[in-house]
Formats: C-alpha cells, structure tokens, sequence
C-alpha cells in the first residue's frame, strides 16, 4: 500500500490543560494520507512536558480512554537527548508492531514520531482457549519435533491433561494485530500468539491464531537469516588474533540467579532469588531450567563443618509423575570438590528433601531417577542444616541447583509461584567462619549449567559483554553443542576454521558497533553474543533466532558461512530487534533484511579496509550486490524492476531489501544515472561513515516495528538534520539518495498536493446527503499561496473556502468540505478549481461526482431470492426464477424485508464484521448499509414487530438482535442451532425459526435464545427461509452449483412440498413481500400477539397504496389518512373488527404529490405513520 504523508501545520482547539491549550500552534506535523494520527510531531519552539504532550495527544486525535500507552525502553544518545518508546494497548492488550517514539531535551518532547491507531473497535473477548488456538499454531507450523518436545512425550502430555488450566507449552499472549495487512484500525484482529521454535524441520515463528475464530492469521519469522589473545585459522582471512578464555567461565548464558530484594529474609538487604522478575504475580520461574548458584572455592579445614542457610520455595507440587519419579520441578544442594568438574547432591539435609525423584533434574536434564530435592511450596523462611564432616581437609564448591520441566511453570500458570530464594549462607566448623554470604554478589557464580568437554582454552571471553562461540558437530541439537578447545591457545584444526572465523567476525562486529556507534553488544545492554557453528549438514545459511547466531557448513559442509560480513548482518539482526524491532515481513521486513546488509558491509569495510566490497557474502557465493541489485536479481527503484509483491520469502524480504541498500551504497559512494520511473539523478557520496551514522540513528531512534520505505525516507532525513544540520551536504544527500531510488516523500522544495486525485459522492434521494473533503497541502519546504478554490458549475456546496487567499508554509494544509445533497435520482459533474502561485501562477484541476440514487422497495405480494454471487431474481407462482440485476459483490447471504420501508436487506460478511446491504428490488443493484462489529453471521430476518434484526453467528449459536440504523448489537444468548444458513420471523406469531446445516427446523425464544427443535425438514440443503404476510412458511434449497427449488414449509411438523425449480444456480437468499400468490395453508392457527401498524407498500407510491396492520383482539377499528395540514383525507375503518391481520388499500388517484400521515386508533392502542405520494 502506498503510504504518501501530508505535512500539516495545526492549530489545536481548546485542550483542558493549560500547558495542552497551545501544544500545536506552532507544531509541525507529517500526517499520513491514511488516517489522522500524524507520522510525526516537531516542535521547534515551545517544548511540551511528556505529561502535557500525551493529554493533549490523546484528545486530539480522538484515542479515547480505551487506549493507554506503555514504555517499553529509553535510551539516551551522545547529545544527552533520550529517545522512549511507547507501545500502545487497547482495552489493556498490546497492539502489535505499532509503536509512538518520543524525542525529549530535558524532559520536553522537541519530537515524536511513529505509528498509533486511532477509532479502534476490534472486539477483545476471545471465543477459543488457549489450548485451542495453540492446536490451530502447531497445525499451521506443521513439524515433525519442537524445542519443548522430550523423548517421554506420553508422560508429559499425560501431565498436561491433568492440568485444571489446561496450559502447555508455548505459552500465547492475547493481542491485537493487522496480520500480514497495513496495521490500521480496521484491519486488527484479536489473536493469540505464540513463539513457536521447531527443531525438525528447524524454524522459529510467532504465530497469530485468531482468538474468535481459530483461523491462522499470520507467521512472523524469527529466524532472521542470513580474557586473553588466542589465534586460529580461519577459511577466508587466514590466521587472526581472537580472544579466548582459558577457564570454564565465563558462561553464555545469564543466570536467573540473583540478589534481590523482594521479600527478603532480614528485611534489610538483598536475598539470593532465582527467579525471572517479569513472570507471573511478582516473579517465577519458566520451563526447561536448570540454574545454578556455586560459591567459591573455599577450604573445609575443620572437622565438624556444617553448611547453614535460610531458604522459602514456591513451585509446581508433586503428584502424577511417570515410573521412577515423585516430584516435577524442584531445588537441591550439591558439592564440588574438583573445582565444578563434577557435582554430587548433599543428599541429607535437615530438614528433608521433600521428593526422592525429581523429573525435572532426573529426566527432563539427564541426570536419571534418584535426584533428590525439594518440591511444592514452603513459603516461609527457614533455616537448613547439612554436615559437611565428611568433606574435611577438601577445598570444595557449593551448588544451590534449581531445575524445571517442560510444563506448568509460572509462566504457564501465570500465578504466585516465585522460584527458590536463599540468605544467609555460611559454613562453619566450631567457632571458625569457612564461608559466608548474605545476598551479595562477592563469592558467587550465578550462571546455567554446562556440559563441558576437557581443553584448556576455549573460545569465550568475558570482554565485549561474553563472545562465546560453540561447535554443533554438524547436528541440530544445541543442548549437544560443545565448545571449541584447545590446548595451547592454538585453533588450528581444519574443524576449529569455521569456530574461529565466526568468533572473530563477532568480535570485530562488537568493535565496530561499540567504537563507531557507542553500542554495547546488539542490545545495548551488554549481553553476551552467542554462536553456533557447524549447524546441520550442507546447511546453505545462516541466522539470528532473537537470541543467538547459528552458522551451516554450506554445500558440502565446505563453505562455512562464518564471513565477516555474514556474521556482522546476523548480529545487526539483533540490534534491530532490540531497537526498532522491524517485524520480519514484507516493507519492515525487507528493511530489517537491508540494516543488516547495511552494517555488515560497514564492519566489512571496518575490518578489512580496501579489500572490502559491495558484495554480500561473496566469499561463499555472492548473495546481493550493495552496489549494483539489478545483477542478482534485485530491484534498484521501490516498486520498479524486480520488486517483490508475492507472500513468499516473508513478503520479498530478502528481495526487496536491495533498494535501500542501493539507497546506502549511493550514499556513501555518489552516483548518477536514472532509475526505473524514468527519474534522473545525481548524488555526492558523503563517505561510508557519516552514511552508517545516520542509518544507525534513524533506525535505532525513528523507526518502529511497521514502518515502511516511507518511514525509512522519514526517518534518515531526520537522523541527517540531528547529525549535520538541514543546510549540510549530508541532509541534501540523504533526499537524493532516496529520490534515486524511488522512495520521493516527504519532498523537498515548492510542491502542492490535492488529495483526493478526484472525488465521488452518494447521496440517497429524500434520505440524506453526502459530504467528502478534498486536502490542499504544501508538501515542499518553499511557501505556497492559494489564492482562490471554486466549481466551475456550482453543482455543489462549496464550504470552508472563505479564507481566501491563503499562504501554505511547509507544512501547511488547507481543508475544504464539498456537500451533495440530490434533486433527483441521476448523476452530476462539476470541476473544483484551485489556484495557487509559487514561482509561477498554476492551476489545479480536480473532477468531482455526485450521485443519486433511490432503493426501490419491494412490490407486495413478490417473492425474491438471491443467489451467493449476487443475482436478484423474483419468482413467480411456478417457482420459476427471473434475475433483474446484480448486487455486484463476491459473496452475499440472506435476504429480508424491512418491514417499514420494504426495502431488501443481504449480509456481506467481512473478516472481523458485518455488513447490512441495501439491494433495490427493480434492478438489483446495491447500496451500504450499516456495519455490525461482529463476524460469521450469515442468517438473519427482520422483526416485522419493531424492525430490530436477528442473526444467529454461524460457529458459536449466539443470537444476536441488531439496530438496522446503527449496526449496534446486543447478545441475547446462546441457541442451540449451529452452522444456521437461514432463519424467519413469522409475522403473526412472532416466533423465530431457524434450520441448521442438517435441515433440522427449530424455534428460538428471542428473549434469551432457548431453543425447541421441531423436525428434520424433509427436504435437503435448505438455504434460508421466509414468511410471507399470512403466516405461510416457504424455503429455499439447493447444494453448491445446483439449482435453488422453492418448498412450502408445515412449521408444525417440517413437511415441505415442492413449488417449484427457480433454475437459480447457488441461491442463498430468500424473502417475500406480504400475502403470497402460492397457495399453501397458513403456517400456524395462532393470531398476532401484538397490536402494530405497518409502513404502507410502496412507500413512496403512484396512485394508491397498501396499509396493513394487525389486531391482537375484537375491538373498535378507526383507520384515518390525513394531509400535512392535518386536515382528514378519508378514513378507510371505522368499524368493529375481528383478531386478524387487515390489508387496506388506499386510492389517491384524486390527491396531490405530498406527505400524508395515517393513523390506526382503537382503544388500547394508537399509532401514526408517514407516505409520500409522487406524481
């Protein structure tokens, strides 16, 4: 989708606040054609407070108090200015890959910028568990084994089933989302999703299952591909420096261990707490750990020694566990006396372990049956004794080991179990203190457990954050991973090649981000960065998965894919995830795919100097050209040659990503030349540096998770301006580099937009009028001014132009209003001109429509039906169909009256709502109606009681009465009839009846949706079904592509009788207009429940009309006609009359064109009603 952006200077209207009453006088505000929540704000004078500037946001742009927004990180950049961003939630649920960023200068927004949804109204109540929707993820991934998946995948399903809540792993969070769609109101849905990591085949996906429906939404892939000096060979750059660590640790993953003061022990200071903070009521535990935390080495040199600590627990209880096991998740106590190479449990503490067999340390990790530990919960603080006599004269480790399983963790509960906290750790013997530690960090290791292999120097380091590289053997499995070793600090093996060219490579990339950006690791936050090598075999890839690279042997297993640039653009994965977090899919994607060519081609140049290249991969088998797209395959322009619009490779990401690269390397280099829009340019190369900086801040600073080639435009011309100023060399290279390749907006110089290109308006005649609005807006940074706007027929109403001549300074807008209110049933044309002058006096030309229509209601006595493509048809009292026109949708279902207006009414189901068409009963055409935020409804009928409609959702049986006007809906309860295609309000009884997809005729209260079934109908495939004004039941039938036969219907007992072939293909639809032709007997010997007065058919009408009505008992009857005066035309009743239904025709051969009323009066009701008689 084209996401052009209009520049808007805006005077804000009265906003409670003081400060909030002049927020955007003098703001500068970018805002998107689509939509009204600007792109951007700038404020170049007065700065509001972030307080101020939300308030004022907030009722500006009509966000409700439904919407809040949530700070997610901060940042602060080398100028002291700090950068947040905000996610936002509706109703208290994320909105998804939407994201505001705010720019501040001492606690002021001078700029914020990004994405926000406004008028959002997606239903946040989930109709499906979770469980169901993780079945509907799992189906979509469609793998053979998953991360989470163990060998006794009987016992652990066996656990889960017995599980009240019913959760398993992976956990899904509820959200909104657009899906693979543009992320506007009203494209979000309401999804669970998930983080799925399959092991074979390998990928990793967040996968959105619709939370209503079930249906699958969308995959994000998360697979993003592409101590002391050591040296080694590498296949590619022969033998480097590397650093390499000549201990076990550091080690590459943090621990959950950590001192912490929630509840501590004293109440004074820390307490070790394994635990992540973010899980559950205030912090638990997750799946698949195994943490530790060892103590120092320290000497037993007394003989009575005893181990003592305070300690609380709170995990999964006991109970359900396969042979062998008493216990799932738990916590033990182990020792060391070989410096960690080996570990025994300290298996008699006081007081006891609480389970002999932990699963989780037991199977889950390896270790066998007979672990003993502690499992369930004991809450409070209390002290643990174990003798350490037998250690005596030993210098030794303690381990403080806490495991889980696969399933039912805090993170799966989502409740108060914290983990394991311990304080107070000491050993003694006698008088003398061996040991001691009372939540302080000093001492201690807090670290995940390790299968180590013997060496003396490994590749890791503890600089650069932790840079730990790892060897697969050519496998999939990184619990199997092991270190690369070495006994001399020597990496020479043909094996070790792969390991050290990754290593280096990641180191470098450290450096470059670190020196050139200030950037400590990809998330800035020190992490470790984590390699995998030897992936697989004949593995021809590389990736980031969100946590670590992961590096195959290529074809062969000969070409490692461990390049400097490769591993570069695999960690910039990383930093763009932790930074603008670009979803991995189509225009984001292709972005997020172009930043890691970016910065893998700056450490490239970082490292190798003038033997770097343009190329991507080269040293493997060239992948993309930086320099040169069009000679892989790749496009140059945005949306020109090569572009990618199909759904494969996530949308082109890999594809599409070459026009900013293009964009990049223009940049840096220089350029000219033309692209495929027939644009010639010229851009000054600004030198690699200065190009890097600037993608880096606009990414980490400007961009979020949907932004678009545009945002990208958007957000390097910022970054530019930041750097070097808007008069700088770089500023203007940065606008042509991105002209060059086709990506023009927001412009630069003197440039006038109109939108729309032209405008259409429809006005319903005698009903309403229609209103569009036309936008003049300076996008150029030159001054404009409009100097007149007019019709040149005046066919319309011109408003807001009084203001004329007006000046436009970038980034003004002028908006107009433009109203159609019909003279009669056609079209009109007329021509809005503007005129303006910048350098020269110019003109403006845009045509705009009007046009008229009238439904036509339905003739009394007609039968119509409508088929799933469209095709009105009326039936005669054969059956047989004629079609009179086409609705001109796709797919429709349903038909019914209004039964005041008698206008045809059809469903047009749209993906998360209805839609209510008007259909004209003359010629089929059709016209909107009202919206219902509400899906898979297909059966609905009008209540000729008070024209409320009524609509059964076709999954989940709930009943549903409508406002027609509005499309507001309440749920009136939970029927028993499902997959219903047709249902219809008998107009005497009252009574709803409807049939399922077995023909299964049933009776439903509309008070609350009980439900009596009468019978099978004995006809097949009904499609809907319809009274007429008698009481008489007809119903159409039909299977795909054959013919719709017309039954008469016994509701009494479902017998149905055939009337007649319509010859229709795929009729859907069926109603009728009053009393019938078709002879049957009345459906039911009930009389009307209720006194009414129905709207006269036709309605407008020439010469006379109809007026029904009903009569619930014997009663006096007057019926009067009166004109716009009041003035008594002619009373048609004056009478006594019996229970019954009354159809009373009346003659106005002899009256004037005019409104008249009618009133129906008899001595416990009244009622008036309007017609419109045309001459």
């Amino acid at each position: 989708m084209r996401a052009f952006y209009l520049i808007l200077l805006i005077c804000a209207t009265a906003i409670l606040a003081k400060e909030g009453t002049q927020i955007f006088e003098k703001a500068e505000i970018i805002l998107p054609v689509r939509g009204n929540v600007p792109a951007q704000i700038s404020f170049p004078e007065k700065r509001p407070s972030v307080g101020a500037f939300m308030e004022a946001f907030r009722a500006r742009y009509n966000l409700g108090n439904e919407s809040s927004f949530k700070a997610v990180s901060s940042q602060y950049d080398e100028t002291g200015m700090e950068h947040r961003r905000l996610d936002q939630y509706y109703k208290g649920l994320r909105v998804a890959d939407v994201q505001y960023i705010l720019h501040m200068r001492q606690g002021r927004v001078y700029k914020a910028n990004g994405r926000i949804l406004a008028g959002i109204r997606t239903p946040v109540q989930p109709l499906i568990s979770r469980e169901q929707a993780l079945a509907s993820a799992l189906k979509a991934v469609g793998a053979e084994r998953y991360i989470w998946q163990d060998k006794n995948e009987q016992a652990f399903f066996n656990k889960l089933s017995g599980d009240d809540t019913g959760s398993l792993a992976p956990r899904g969070e509820l959200l909104l989302t657009a899906g693979s769609k543009s992320p506007r109101a009203e494209n979000l849905r309401l999804v669970y999703r998930f983080d799925i990591y399959a092991l074979r085949p390998m990928s990793r996906h967040w996968v959105d299952i619709d939370a209503r429906t079930g249906e699958w939404v969308n995959s994000i892939s998360r697979i993003q591909t592409a101590d002391l000096t050591g040296f080694g060979n590498t296949p590619y750059y022969g033998r480097v420096a590397v650093t390499v660590s000549d201990s076990i640790f550091p080690s590459p993953q943090l621990s959950y261990w950590h001192p912490d003061t929630f509840a501590t022990y004293d109440a004074v200071d820390s307490s070790w707490w394994c635990a992540d903070t973010s899980l559950g009521v205030a912090g638990g535990y997750d799946n698949l750990w195994y943490q530790v935390l060892d103590t120092d080495p320290f000497v037993i040199s007394g003989a009575a020694a005893e181990l003592r600590f305070f300690h609380r627990y709170a995990a999964e209880s006991p109970g359900g566990e396969p042979d062998g096991y008493d216990g799932w998740d738990g916590m033990n106590v182990r020792i060391s006396t070989d410096d960690g190479q080996s570990w025994q449990v300290l298996r008699h503490p006081e007081p006891a372990y609480t389970a002999s067999s932990l699963y989780s340390f037991g199977f889950q990790h390896g270790e066998g049956t007979g672990i003993p530990g502690w499992a369930g919960e004991n809450r409070n603080w209390h002290r643990v004794r174990i003798d350490l006599s037998a250690y005596a004269g030993q210098t030794v480790r303690i381990r403080f080991a806490f495991a889980s399983d696969p399933a039912a963790s805090t993170a799966d509960m989502d409740n108060d179990w914290f983990g394991w906290q311990v304080d107070d750790i000491s050993v003694t013997a006698g008088k003398d203190t061996l040991f001691y530690n009372s939540g302080k960090k000093e001492g201690m290791s807090a670290r995940q457990k390790e299968t180590l292999i013997a060496g003396n120097y490994r590749l890791r380091q503890e600089n650069r954050g932790g840079v730990f590289t790892f060897d697969m053997k050519n496998g999939t499995s990184y619990a199997s991973a092991v270190d690369f070793v070495s006994d001399d600090s020597l990496f020479l093996t043909k094996n070790d090649e792969a390991g050290v060219s990754a290593h280096y490579g990641i180191e470098k990339t450290y450096d470059y981000f670190k020196e050139v950006h200030n950037r400590d690791s990809y998330d800035n936050q020190g992490s470790p960065l984590i390699s995998y090598v030897h992936y697989d075999n004949d593995y021809f890839n590389a990736f980031w998965n969100g946590q670590f690279m992961t590096y195959g042997d290529g074809n062969g297993n000969t070409t490692p894919l461990t390049t400097i640039d490769i591993c570069a653009h695999e960690l910039a994965h990383g930093v763009t995830g932790s930074s603008a977090g670009l979803i991995y899919q189509n225009e984001p994607g292709a972005l997020n795919e172009s930043f890691s060519d970016i910065f893998g081609t700056a450490v490239e140049f970082y490292t190798l100097g003038a033997e770097a290249n343009w190329l991507i991969g080269e040293d493997v088998g060239t992948f993309r050209s930086m320099s040169d797209p069009k000679r892989y395959g790749d496009p140059d322009t945005y949306k020109g040659t090569n572009w990618y619009s199909g759904s494969g490779d996530n949308g082109g990401v890999h594809t599409n990503s070459a026009v900013q690269n293009k964009w990049f390397y223009l940049l840096t280099e220089g350029g000219s030349g033309s692209n495929d829009n027939g644009r010639a340019y010229q851009v000054p190369g600004i030198g690699i540096e200065k190009a890097a900086s600037i993608a880096y801040r606009a990414l980490t600073l400007y961009l979020q998770p949907s932004s678009q080639y545009f945002d990208a435009r958007l957000g390097s011309i910022n970054a530019a301006e930041d750097l070097y100023g808007k008069d700088s060399e770089a500023y203007a290279a940065v606008i042509e580099a991105w002209n060059a390749v086709g990506v023009y907006y927001p412009l630069t110089g003197s440039s006038l937009r109109v939108t729309p290109d032209s405008l259409s308006l429809l006005s319903e005649w005698k009903v309403s009028a229609d209103t569009g609005r036309v936008s003049i807006a300076n996008v150029g940074l030159d001054s404009i001014t409009v100097s007149r706007v007019y019709l040149k027929a005046g066919n319309f109403m011109l408003l807001d132009a009084d203001s004329l001549p007006r000046r436009l300074a970038f980034p003004d807008t002028l908006h107009l209003r433009l109203v159609f209110e019909a003279g009669g049933v056609g079209e009109i044309r007329d021509t809005l001109v503007i005129e303006y002058s910048d350098s020269l006096a110019k003109t403006t030309l845009r045509p705009i429509r009007g046009t008229a229509f009238e439904v036509k209601s339905s003739v009394e006595g007609q039968v119509y039906g409508l088929g799933k493509g469209g095709d009105l048809f009326i039936v005669d009292t054969s059956g047989r169909g004629r079609v009179v026109g086409n609705a001109g949708y796709e797919t429709l279902y349903g038909l019914s009256i209004h039964p005041e207006t008698g206008q045809l009414y059809a469903i047009h189901p749209q993906t998360y709502a209805t839609e209510l068409i008007r259909i004209d009963a003359e010629n089929g055409k059709s016209y909107p109606g009202a919206t219902v935020e509400y899906n898979q409804l297909y059966a609905f009928a009008f209540d000729p009681a008070d024209a409320s409609v009524y609509s059964l959702n076709y999954y989940t049986r709930y009943l549903l009465r409508i406002d027609v006007q509005s499309g507001n809906y309440t749920i009136v309860g939970r029927s028993s009839v499902s997959k219903s295609p047709g249902m219809a309000i008998n107009p005497r009884s009252g009574r709803l009846y409807a049939v399922d997809d077995n023909d299964i005729l049933y009776v439903i209260d509309k008070t609350d949706a009980s439900t009596v079934m009468i019978d099978t109908i004995t006809a097949r495939n009904i499609r809907d079904l319809a009274f007429d004004g008698e009481g008489r039941l007809l119903a159409l039938a039909g299977g795909d592509g054959e013919t719709g036969l017309l039954y008469r219907i016994n509701p009494s007992t479902a017998e149905a009788t055939l009337v007649g072939d319509t010859e229709q293909t795929n009729a859907i639809g069926l109603a009728v207009s009053g009393a019938t032709l078709t002879a049957l007997p009345a459906g039911e010997n009930s009389l009307p429940q209720n006194f009414a007065l129905w709207q006269n058919i036709p309605n407008p009408f020439n010469p006379s009309t109809v007026i029904r009505y009903n009569l619930r008992e014997e009663t006096e009857v007057r019926l009067t006609v009166y004109d716009i005066h009041g003035k008594k035309v002619k009373t048609l009743v004056n009478g006594r009359q019996k229970a019954g239904s009354y159809a009373q025709r009346f003659d106005a051969s002899h009256l004037a064109s005019g409104l008249y009323f009618y009133r129906l009066e008899t001595k416990a009701f009244s009622k008036t009603r309007r017609m419109l008689l045309l001459r």
